[in-house]
């Protein structure tokens, strides 16, 4: 297998191109809030990386796409970050 990150620049699916079977995608919403889930659309980007998320779907077999996420606060590295209901 080979593996790619896909965040900033390279989030969005390209159009014209579908991914080989040996191929995972991990999709990294390093952007996003980490105060609501990222199933919810509110805050705008999440609906945007939602939309990302669905693209990439259909791109790649079944089972090689990932979510590869920041769990961290990136304020303060040392705070307490209560994020088990998102």
């Amino acid at each position: 297998r080979v593996a790619t990150l896909a965040y900033w620049s390279t989030r969005h699916a390209p159009r014209t191109m579908k991914a080989r079977d040996n191929v995972v995608v991990m999709l990294c919403p390093i952007e996003l809030s980490r105060t609501e889930p990222i199933s919810d659309p509110n805050p705008p980007e999440h609906a945007q990386w939602q939309e990302d998320f669905a693209q990439w779907q259909k791109l790649v077999k079944p089972g090689n796409l990932y979510v590869w996420w920041y769990n961290s606060n990136y304020e303060d590295f040392y705070l307490p970050f209560p994020n088990l209901h998102t």
